[in-house]
């Protein structure tokens, strides 16, 4: 996230930059780019404590960290809009059958 830059890689045709005003100009992007990533990491280190510190964060459940059942391929929608995904499920019912 830091790129490295040198004050006389410069295209062609432009003057290289004052020292007086490239490295102070430098250093201040630095630290906005630090004090930006500093933000971000405090931010995710509140919501990681966040969700640490929650007793009911174990017991969360959605659709998709339900555990899969048989039925499954019936029910939901994304195994029923296209005719690929219908195929699709027709071929993993099979191989369902096959190995029970």
């Amino acid at each position: 996230y830091l790129r490295r830059k040198v004050r006389t890689d410069r295209r062609p045709g432009l003057p290289i930059e004052n020292p007086l005003l490239f490295y102070p100009r430098y250093a201040a992007d630095v630290v906005v780019k630090h004090i930006k990533m500093a933000k971000v990491i405090w931010r995710m280190a509140r919501l990681r404590r966040k969700l640490k510190s929650d007793p009911q964060a174990r017991k969360y459940m959605d659709t998709a960290l339900t555990p899969v059942v048989d039925g499954d391929l019936d029910d939901l929608e994304m195994f029923s809009v296209t005719q690929a995904a219908r195929t699709a499920a027709d071929k993993a019912r099979k191989r369902a059958s096959a190995v029970a």
